[in-house]
């Protein structure tokens, strides 16, 4: 992928954080490869950039540690299917801190792990507790 600056003010750039970028390890969702994301934060004086792959973390580390190397504040999330009374959707979640992202890793074992079912999902009536992250 070539990575180039885009036209947009500096400005602009410090008044936006893009949160919900779908990595590589987003399947059929995202194809962006994390390399690039720190490249493009470089080149971009991006300040702060969030990762949300869905039902996963498996790049929050590679993600975190990238791009903070290249003056960026990493922001850790994931995206996951929830079901709260007859309602099913995407729900984004994002660490706040050290506590929210311990948090966080506990719903994709309860996403896959304990529910089970053809597309498991985390039931918010049980686990509202986990996500006040």
């Amino acid at each position: 992928m070539v990575v180039s600056k885009i036209s947009m003010s500096e400005s602009q750039f410090q008044n936006f954080n893009h949160l919900k970028i779908h990595s590589q390890y987003s399947i059929c969702e995202g194809a962006v490869k994390i390399d690039d994301l720190k490249d493009f934060s470089k080149l971009n004086k991006i300040k702060s950039l969030g990762l949300c792959d869905t039902t996963n973390l498996c790049g929050a580390l590679e993600f975190a540690e990238k791009i903070s190397k290249v003056g960026s504040q990493p922001i850790i999330g994931t995206q996951i299917n929830f079901k709260y009374g007859d309602t099913t959707g995407l729900l984004p979640l994002f660490a706040l801190d050290e506590e929210g992202y311990k948090r966080i890793i506990k719903c994709p074992h309860f996403h896959f792990l304990i529910m089970m079912s053809f597309r498991p999902h985390l039931n918010l009536t049980n686990y509202w507790k986990i996500l006040t992250v």
